[in-house]
């Protein structure tokens, strides 16, 4: 039997504001790199090989082991949409992608007075004063270093795409398992958040997880199906260990296996 092809998305993007400074999260990839080890030692040691996008970190070391090492969003989409013309059977997309990447600088001294000259004691509608604000709009210029001699500068942010929405649309019948972190939310609201992405990415499973209940010695988190079933898990490890057997489960006996 043919090993069977899966991505992992693991760490977090980091979306450059210019050549020294960028904007990131406090991803660690540690359960994304959990999750690579379970399905790449042990008892499914040789069943799987493994694409593993990652960043922020060190990658995990195994043979069936590709790492692929991304910076931001429109690195992993590249990196994405490549690899999924090949025949992929899973996309564990564990990685924390930053939802908003900076395109522009304003000051705002200079704003302030640039506009109140072109206002001219005139009221405006609102679709006149965000024409006057987008003139203001200095692009990011990667390249370079934003002086420090700036005051009240203020950075614009656009909206990233949704990577995980895009997964099922280019391969229908692959298994997808995404992850929902929320913050200090009730179970409820939790849980209907990580639904709706689930709904919303059409994916297979979501792992929902509160920031609440995460700290060195636990890792509390919920795993919710398209059945609305729930499976409550308590440690990082326990996560990686209970979506491997069913990632096994799903693909490795539905493709000619034993199971083990």
């Amino acid at each position: 039997m043919n090993k069977i092809n899966i991505i992992i998305t693991s760490g977090g993007t980091t979306e450059d504001i210019d050549k020294v400074r960028a904007i990131t999260n406090k991803s660690t990839g540690a359960l994304g790199k959990l999750i690579a080890k379970e399905l790449t030692e042990g008892q499914f040691a040789g069943r799987y090989y493994i694409y593993y996008i990652y960043n922020g970190h060190t990658p995990p070391e195994n043979k069936y082991i590709n790492a692929i090492k991304i910076n931001n969003i429109n690195d992993l989409e590249e990196v994405t949409n490549h690899l999924l013309k090949e025949e992929i059977f899973a996309f564990i997309h564990a990685m924390a992608v930053s939802d908003f990447k900076p395109i522009g600088k304003i000051n705002l001294n200079n704003v302030i007075d640039n506009i109140s000259t072109k206002l001219d004691g005139q009221p405006k509608t609102k679709k006149e004063i965000k024409k006057l604000l987008e003139e203001e709009l200095k692009p990011i210029q990667i390249e370079n270093k934003i002086s420090s001699n700036n005051e009240n500068l203020a950075i614009i942010f656009s909206k990233n795409i949704k990577i995980i929405e895009n997964i099922k649309k280019i391969r229908p019948s692959i298994l997808l398992i995404g992850f929902k972190l929320v913050t200090f939310l009730e179970d409820g609201e939790a849980f209907n958040i990580a639904y709706n992405l689930l709904k919303k990415s059409n994916a297979d499973l979501i792992v929902l997880n509160d920031i609440k209940n995460i700290n060195e010695n636990f890792h509390k988190a919920m795993i919710i199906d398209k059945n609305k079933d729930v499976i409550k898990i308590e440690t990082k490890l326990e996560i990686a260990i209970t979506l491997s057997k069913i990632i096994n489960t799903s693909l490795y006996i539905k493709h000619g296996g034993i199971e083990p």
